[in-house]
């Protein structure tokens, strides 16, 4: 065997090599390309489960909207008719020598009145933070 029938082994060796190399590239690439297959295949029920959930949640929402807009406008409705009842049995208690606040039907209207102004506060705030 001559010198350049050994250099011509020597490149198909090497040849042979790189192609080899090759392949184990390609078979690595290739378990990479299935792992990002098989990971996705998961994330994408990971990422339904939240589009489902934020779903629910933006129709939750408005269900809690509406009622809080229902109930708000309803006491206060409620509220504002009561002041001129309040404030009409004030002046007739006043006309008769009477201090209003010692009968005790109003003593508890005022009360239900300031909690449910307390109320109207709290469905004020919840109301603008679901608006956001």
């Amino acid at each position: 065997m001559g010198l350049n029938e050994m250099f011509k082994k020597i490149a198909e060796i090497e040849s042979e090599k790189t192609e080899l190399g090759k392949h184990e590239i390609d078979l690595a690439l290739n378990d990479d390309l299935n792992k990002y297959v098989n990971d996705s295949k998961t994330f994408e029920k990971s990422i339904q489960e939240v589009i489902l959930n934020f779903d629910n949640l933006m129709k939750e929402k408005i269900v809690i909207q509406r009622r809080g807009l229902d109930v708000y406008g309803i006491v206060s409705e409620n509220g504002n008719k009561i002041i001129s009842k309040l404030t009409e049995f004030e002046k007739q208690a006043k006309e008769l020598g009477l201090e209003a606040s010692m009968n005790p039907i109003y003593a508890q209207t005022e009360k239900t009145f300031e909690k449910n102004a307390q109320y109207l506060k709290k469905l004020d705030t919840i109301i603008k933070a679901l608006n956001k």
